[in-house]
């Protein structure tokens, strides 16, 4: 695999989801690309690089006062594991909620629409824990939300008086997912630590 090729499509992608959404989701919605290789070839290596720069800041900031290297590791596993088990269980959890809203189930483009509407989240996590002092930006991972919301029409067949229903339980729901599982996470890597 071509490393230069991969994180050039990262970050045009990347760049174009922040920001000409609409017409991005167009593009990948012509694609055919299977769930197994979205997550192999963008979100691992996107959340990994968040992953490695938060380890990082940590690292930086704890230099004076001291280093617990068990911490730093468990933390940082639960930070990746936890995104993508989220990422996952948010994935079927929209494919099962679509049928509820008119829709017809999709994996593959219920995981177009979780895993790319992440990009903002993972952008900000990367800037924010490499420099916490930036921490306040982080708000500007929400942008998220608003991915998803215009993926939504151009991925499935929701219909129009459902899309606001289905948004907004669908990020309910992923809210909820992703705190129990960082909560599990976090529970069950500490009791290693």
């Amino acid at each position: 695999m071509d490393f230069k090729k991969l994180a050039s499509g990262i970050y045009e992608r990347s760049k174009a989801l922040i920001l000409q959404p609409k017409e991005e989701w167009k593009v990948i919605e012509e694609e055919n690309v299977t769930m197994n290789l979205v997550v192999r070839n963008f979100l691992l290596p996107l959340l990994l690089v968040a992953t490695l720069a938060s380890l990082l800041g940590r690292i930086i900031q704890k230099v004076n006062i001291g280093l617990d290297g068990n911490l730093l590791m468990a933390d940082g596993l639960r930070e990746f594991f936890g995104f993508l088990l989220s990422v996952y269980a948010s994935t079927y959890l929209v494919n099962e909620l679509v049928k509820s809203f008119g829709g017809e189930k999709n994996l593959r483009r219920s995981a177009n629409l979780v895993i790319y509407s992440t990009v903002p989240s993972l952008v900000v996590s990367m800037v924010t824990g490499l420099i916490p002092a930036l921490y306040p930006l982080g708000v500007l991972g929400l942008y998220s939300f608003y991915l998803f919301y215009v993926g939504i029409p151009v991925l499935f067949d929701v219909p129009e008086q459902k899309h606001v229903g289905f948004f907004l339980t669908s990020a309910l729901l992923m809210i909820i997912v992703f705190a129990f599982i960082r909560y599990f996470l976090t529970t069950f890597l500490m009791a290693f630590a």
